[in-house]
């Protein structure tokens, strides 16, 4: 279900989890929710199936380019004459008033008709149930991305909403989202001066004067032997975290962003999950070490205990 929009820009992004070839429908099932939205259209109370309707373009822009196109300014093309009617008055020789309509000309670019897509709305049933949908089906991945892109900002601008169906009218399953935002470094344990060959990328984003400071704080971290190191990736360039996953504690470290090293308590799959947002308002993690004199000290306070254990 498409919803919380006005309409959208790139069909793309709500239809990757619909696989190329099938058959797709875009309309919603009618319920008592939807009556009142059907009747200023023009359906009647009884929704025979089979009723289709071109929409009216008095109800919104989308419905409007649908009923009648969209002309286009080409600014690449040399200025035209054109011209305007206006309502002219003038006064004659003998004192008499006299007006009409006048064509006045002026200068603009040339205009080009984008065709109306001319999308009706109809009525079809399955199963015992009734659907209201955009025209016939398409085949994902074999038309241009314009065309079902309008169908859903006409059904958004209607309803406030739009379902992606397949030919049986049943929805397609959206793939629960999986962010990865983080690349584990490595899996299973590694000395120091190993993992840190695998950072070269995250030691890159560093600046010259900051570089043997930020290796020594990692450094120290990692004499705690933390079970893996996660690399942050695509947003999350700049961010590692060291995982004590048999304390529940998370080290998360970067030169770049709030002169600090957090500390967040819970499991990997929560903290992996945090917004750079979240991250960085500063009301989620357990410590907060602000990068001063005093960072090792308390860092070692924070993270000894877990060593001891690991000892024991």
């Amino acid at each position: 279900m498409i919803t919380n929009v006005k309409r959208i820009r790139n069909w793309q992004k709500y239809s990757k989890h619909i696989p190329n070839g099938e058959q797709v429908f875009i309309g919603l099932e009618i319920t008592d929710e939807l009556m009142d939205d059907l009747q200023k259209i023009g359906f009647e109370d009884n929704l025979i199936p089979g009723r289709a309707i071109c929409p009216s373009p008095e109800l919104g822009r989308v419905s409007k380019f649908n009923a009648e196109g969209r002309l286009v300014k080409q600014r690449n093309l040399p200025k035209e004459t054109a011209y305007r009617q206006v309502h002219w008055e003038w006064q004659t020789w003998d004192g008499q008033w006299h007006s009409g309509w006048r064509d006045v000309p002026y200068q603009r670019y040339p205009r080009k008709l984008i065709d109306p897509p001319s999308e009706y709305l109809t009525i079809i049933e399955r199963g015992g149930k009734k659907f209201i949908v955009v025209s016939g089906s398409f085949v994902q991945g074999e038309i241009d991305g314009g065309v079902p892109t309008h169908k859903v900002n006409l059904m958004l601008e209607l309803f406030g909403k739009a379902d992606v169906l397949r030919q049986d009218m049943q929805a397609f399953i959206v793939p629960k989202l999986i962010k990865v935002n983080w690349r584990i470094i490595p899996e299973g344990e590694l000395p120091w001066s190993q993992s840190k060959e695998r950072l070269a990328s995250y030691f890159q984003r560093v600046s010259a004067s900051k570089l043997p400071l930020v290796k020594q704080r990692l450094e120290t971290i990692s004499k705690y032997q933390p079970e893996f190191i996660a690399q942050g990736v695509d947003g999350y360039r700049g961010y590692l975290v060291f995982g004590f996953t048999r304390h529940n504690l998370f080290v998360l470290e970067s030169p770049e962003y709030g002169n600090a090293t957090y500390v967040f308590e819970g499991d990997w799959k929560q903290v992996s999950q945090l917004t750079k947002a979240e991250i960085l308002a500063g009301n989620l993690h357990k410590h907060r070490v602000v990068h001063m004199t005093s960072w090792e000290k308390e860092i070692e306070q924070i993270l000894k205990p877990a060593l001891i254990m690991n000892l024991v």
